[in-house]
C-alpha cells in the first residue's frame, strides 16, 4: 500500500506509513478502495459512523511518537535512574570501605609503635570527614611519635657518654603522659646509674672538679633531681676535706722546711763558732772595739764586772756559745768574741 502522505510503499495491512508514521487507512475500514486521499496542507479523520471529521495538520502524526517509542524512552530513563543510584551507592560504599580500611591500617600503625605513619593516616582521615575524634588520634599519634624519637635519640646518645643531652632528650618525654614515659623512667634510671659510676671513679682519684663539673652539667638540666644533688654534695665535701688536708699539709711542710732552714743555719754557726772557739783557747786576744765589757758570766744578763779599752791585750782560757754569741773566759770574767775580733 502507498502513503497517501509520502508516497512510500508499505505492507498491505499496515496502518501507518513506516516513513512518515501517516496513517494508512481510517478507522472501521480497511479496504484500499475507502482511504480518502490527503491533501498536501490537511488530512481527514472520519469517524466511525462517517458522521464528521476532523481536519489535523499535515506534521501532526511526523511529530507524534508511538506509544512503543513512548515505552521504550520510559525503560531508558528508569534505567539511567537505576544506573545513577546504583553508581551513587557504590560509591558511597567504596568511599566508606577506604575509611574503613584507612582506619583500620591507621590503629595498627599506632598498635606497632609507628607512629609517623600512624599520624599520616590518621591526617588523612581527618582531612576526608573534618571528625574531630581522627583530629585527637592524630594530635595524640604526632605526640607518640616525637615522643619515641627522643628516647631513641637519648639512649644513643647515652652510649656516646653525651649524658646531658640524653637527659634532655629523656625529660622531653617525660612531659608526656603516654606509654613511652615507662620507658623513658627506665633509661634515666641507667643514666643516673652510669653517672654515678663515673663520679665515684672521679672521686676515687681526687678528681672532684670533673666530677662536679659532670653535676652540674646535669643539674643544669633537671636541677631537682635527687640522685644528682646527692653526688654533687657528697663531691664538694670530698673536695673541701682534700683542700683544707691539702692546706694543712702545705703549712706543715712549709714550717718544717723553715725549721730545717733554722737548723741547718743554727748548725752552720755553731760549726763556725766551734772551729773559731777552738782556734782561740789559750791565745792572746785583743779588743778591737771602742770598749769591751767583761761580765760575771756568758752572757748579756750577766753583771758587768769592769771595761776594757781598745788595745787591751786579754788571754782566752775557754769558749762558751750562747745561740747568739761567743763568750770568752779572760780569767776574771767573760768577754764577747765580737769585741775582740771586731764584729759587732
Amino acid at each position: 500500500m502507498k502513503c497517501p502522505a509520502c508516497g512510500k510503499e508499505n505492507a498491505s495491512d499496515a496502518k501507518f506509513c513506516n516513513s512518515c508514521g501517516s496513517p494508512l487507512a481510517f478507522p472501521g475500514n480497511h479496504d484500499v478502495e475507502d482511504h480518502l486521499p490527503f491533501s498536501n496542507q490537511e488530512d481527514e479523520r472520519i469517524s466511525p459512523r462517517g458522521e464528521g471529521r476532523e481536519v489535523y495538520p499535515q506534521d501532526y502524526y511526523e511529530d507524534r511518537p508511538s506509544k512503543s517509542q513512548k515505552k521504550m524512552a520510559v525503560k531508558i530513563v528508569s534505567l539511567l535512574v537505576a544506573l545513577a543510584i546504583v553508581c551513587v551507592l557504590g560509591l558511597f560504599a567504596v568511599k566508606t570501605w577506604k575509611r574503613a580500611s584507612l582506619e583500620k591500617a591507621a590503629t595498627q600503625a599506632m598498635e606497632e609503635g609507628n607512629y609517623q605513619d600512624a599520624t599520616v593516616k590518621f591526617q588523612a582521615l581527618y582531612k576526608a570527614t573534618n571528625q574531630e575524634k581522627y583530629q585527637k588520634q592524630m594530635t595524640e599519634a604526632h605526640a607518640l611519635a616525637q615522643d619515641s624519637e627522643s628516647l631513641e635519640n637519648a639512649k644513643n646518645l647515652l652510649a656516646q657518654g653525651s649524658y646531658k643531652q640524653a637527659l634532655q632528650k629523656l625529660l622531653e618525654v617525660r612531659n608526656h603522659n603516654n606509654g613511652i614515659k615507662q620507658e623513658a623512667e627506665k633509661v634515666l634510671t641507667d643514666l643516673q646509674t652510669i653517672v654515678e659510676g663515673k663520679v665515684d671513679a672521679y672521686n676515687m682519684m681526687q678528681d672532684y672538679s670533673t666530677s662536679i663539673q659532670l653535676l652540674n652539667g646535669l643539674l643544669a638540666v633537671a636541677p631537682e633531681n635527687e640522685s644528682f644533688l646527692a653526688m654533687k654534695t657528697h663531691a664538694l665535701s670530698a673536695q673541701t676535706g682534700m683542700n683544707e688536708e691539702k692546706a694543712r699539709a702545705e703549712t706543715e711542710a712549709k714550717a718544717a722546711e723553715e725549721k730545717a732552714k733554722k737548723e741547718e743555719k743554727e748548725a752552720a754557726s755553731r760549726a763556725k763558732q766551734a772551729k773559731a772557739s777552738s782556734n782561740i783557747i789559750n791565745t792572746f786576744q785583743y779588743v778591737t772595739s771602742g770598749s769591751a765589757n767583761v761580765r760575771s758570766g756568758p752572757g748579756k744578763n750577766y753583771r758587768v764586772n769592769y771595761s776594757l779599752d781598745r788595745g787591751a791585750e786579754v788571754y782566752v782560757y775557754d769558749t762558751f756559745y750562747d745561740g747568739t754569741r761567743t763568750w770568752c773566759n779572760i780569767g776574771d770574767g767573760w768577754i764577747s768574741y765580737r769585741t775582740l775580733n771586731g764584729e759587732l
